[in-house]
């Protein structure tokens, strides 16, 4: 017996409806714009925080390890 498949998430155009993407965004933003009628659709992740951390801003525990230690 097979489990039932979750769908993600769907991000379609404001104006004509068209499927741009599947899935949810967990970091930053990202800017698409629609094929079909050129629309721009700028989205947000909902909690930039749950992130892992990518490394590209530094550590932002790197201040709290005693300089000895490094």
């Amino acid at each position: 017996m097979k489990a039932p498949v979750k769908h993600s998430p769907e991000i379609r155009c404001r104006d004509c409806n068209r499927l741009l993407a599947r899935g949810a965004l967990e970091a930053g933003e990202i800017e698409l714009q629609c094929p079909r009628c050129k629309t721009r659709v700028h989205l947000r992740a909902s909690r930039p925080s749950q992130a892992p951390h990518d490394g590209l801003f530094g550590d932002r525990y790197e201040s709290e390890i005693p300089s000895s230690r490094r």
